[in-house]
């Protein structure tokens, strides 16, 4: 659920980090109060069933099993019947992405390998190179 909550550790007591935490720890030093994370054993935001129960996040809500959730949920017409939803306190679609490193064509990989010295000695026999053919064509036309 990044970058709201990320669990870092399943073992109780529960260690999160993202957002969301730092939403609920400012909010449970102002009002004073300690608080568990619970995770629904589906893993699910929730879903309402034909009966009338909800699963995932929406059923420990639902059950009185958690007070609030700190997980962003989606807001739609049945959810909205059955719990309250607070004013939006953080939505941002602005994410940071990086493109996975992958094998891909260098078009300048033989130029890498080498340094300059190298290059300046290439260069050094090119130019002997060509100005011994020169002066070999030269002198046999003559």
């Amino acid at each position: 659920w990044g970058p709201y909550v990320t669990y870092i550790s399943d073992e109780t007591p529960r260690k999160a980090l993202g957002t969301a935490i730092n939403m609920m720890e400012i909010l449970a030093k102002h009002l004073n109060i300690c608080y568990e994370y619970v995770i629904a054993k589906d893993r699910v935001f929730g879903s309402q069933l034909p009966n009338g129960t909800w699963t995932g996040l929406m059923g420990l809500l639902t059950r009185g099993e958690a007070d609030m959730t700190a997980v962003v949920l989606s807001m739609d017409s049945l959810r909205v019947r059955a719990v309250d939803f607070s004013v939006p306190l953080y939505v941002d679609q602005q994410v940071v992405g990086y493109k996975r490193p992958v094998y891909e064509a260098d078009m300048l990989g033989f130029v890498k390998p080498y340094k300059y010295e190298m290059w300046l000695l290439l260069l050094t026999t090119m130019a002997l190179v060509f100005g011994c053919t020169f002066l070999i064509q030269l002198f046999q036309f003559r």
